[in-house]
């Protein structure tokens, strides 16, 4: 089975996963893997497991449901607990993959029935009224699997046409909501997932299933993804050279993927038949991917995030839960700092996201040897540098009730000596000192090179 093609009954499976394991997994809370507690936001009505969900601007909570016992069903609410209404409800249909605000619209999509693999999209607008079909699959015409945007005025969506590879397709909206003008702009392979911005307008992807491998999350700058919507055919996102990160082992896919306003990305990654985990992969320094954490996992499967007034929102069969942004701590100011001997010279950090209380460990980087601690309790280190400490590398380790030992990236002292008051030998001895002082420096930038 070729790796490039997205088969419709295999994305069918997937969309009908949560709904096929919600009673396998039916009194199974989320398990916190960290200390980051998961807290209940809303449970799923009463004979119905939660698929999808998602907030419009005021907070409003709308949710996308289906039958645990695998029959046909879906069913769209507005609100929480007893205050849910009813906006849509069939019994013709499977629930389909995603939920999702875009604008002033509601979007949804079913998952078919026994004979019908392909998925219809409905559009709702959330001033009221009744849904409308925004999309209907035909022959020739891609089967979107599920919607995100950027920027509320966008739609962006994965799928495929036929047995062909799965894309990404991109539409501005219209003022009827419907998707009648959707262009490729990309073409990730494997079978259709989840896809997210984060606040500098790059885009992240991940498939929701690969057919051998590891699935990666993939990232496409946001210049990278201008030049696809201007030339969708010349300049299209590829998988290639876009690796941001490897979803592990045993997990085959993923089911939601979103970015936090500090880089981080949090993935519902999933197996067929096997517990799903909520990952979370912090960016490094320079934006790339570091290994993931594990966070969360449920006995059936995880499936759409969202964020909101800074928490991450998971659903499971069983409801919708919500966890605190992880700690991230970022280095304020330059990373190389210029000090004179014998004069104080600060670092600081800032700490975000995280729950209670923020710990704090300075530490100086000692070649060969174990680190040594220098200060603790707060994101302020001050030190007095002596001559002996040109090239010396400072970090600071942040921890809270989730997190232990986050490490910044290190900051380097460039010392340079005290001037002195001083003629003849004294100057020669000086200017020795500041030559010697430049040549460390540019064999450290031609070492970082």
């Amino acid at each position: 089975m070729s790796s490039h093609r997205s088969l419709f009954p295999v994305r069918s499976v997937l969309f009908l996963a949560a709904v096929l394991f919600a009673v396998a997994g039916a009194a199974q809370p989320i398990t916190p893997l960290t200390g980051y507690a998961f807290a209940p936001y809303d449970t799923a009505p009463a004979g119905e497991s939660v698929v999808s969900y998602d907030f419009d601007t005021s907070g409003e909570l709308y949710t996308l449901t289906g039958d645990p016992a695998w029959a046909l069903g879906l069913t769209v609410y507005r609100g929480v607990g007893a205050g849910r209404t009813v906006l849509y409800d069939s019994n013709a249909a499977f629930p389909g993959s995603r939920v999702t605000v875009v604008g002033p619209w509601l979007y949804f999509n079913d998952g078919g029935d026994y004979a019908r693999w392909d998925f219809n999209y409905y559009v709702l607008p959330l001033s009221g009224g009744a849904p409308l079909l925004a999309y209907t699959t035909v022959e020739g015409t891609p089967s979107l699997w599920g919607a995100d945007t950027r920027d509320g005025a966008q739609f962006f969506a994965s799928g495929a046409t036929g047995y062909g590879p799965s894309e990404i397709w991109h539409m501005p909206l219209s003022g009827t909501g419907a998707l009648d003008a959707l262009v490729s702009i990309g073409q990730p392979g494997d079978s259709s997932g989840p896809l997210a911005f984060d606040a500098a307008g790059n885009l992240f992807y991940a498939p929701g299933y690969v057919y051998s491998g590891q699935p990666n999350v993939f990232r496409w700058t946001a210049a990278e993804v201008a030049a696809a919507l201007a030339d969708p055919a010349g300049a299209p996102l590829l998988p290639a050279g876009h690796v941001w990160g490897e979803i592990p082992a045993p997990f085959t896919g993923a089911a939601g993927l979103v970015v936090d306003a500090a880089g981080s990305v949090y993935v519902t990654a999933n197996i067929w038949g096997e517990p799903g985990e909520l990952l979370v992969f912090r960016a490094d320094a320079d934006g790339g991917g570091q290994p993931p954490t594990a966070l969360g996992r449920h006995a059936a499967r995880l499936e759409t995030l969202r964020l909101r007034g800074g928490r991450v929102y998971v659903n499971c069969a069983e409801g919708v839960y919500s966890i605190p942004e992880v700690l991230t701590v970022r280095a304020d100011g330059p990373l190389e700092r210029s000090a004179v001997v014998g004069e104080p010279v600060s670092f600081s950090v800032t700490a975000s996201g995280g729950s209670g209380d923020t710990a704090y460990e300075w530490h100086r980087a000692t070649a060969g040897k174990a680190d040594t601690l220098v200060g603790t309790d707060a994101p302020v280190l001050t030190i007095t540098p002596q001559w002996g400490d040109d090239g010396a590398q400072f970090y600071c380790l942040a921890s809270d009730a989730g997190t232990t030992g986050l490490a910044s990236p290190a900051f380097t002292l460039d010392v340079t000596p005290m001037l002195p008051v001083a003629e003849g030998l004294g100057l020669a001895i000086l200017a020795a000192a500041l030559a010697a002082a430049g040549a460390r420096r540019a064999r450290r930038r031609s070492s970082a090179r």
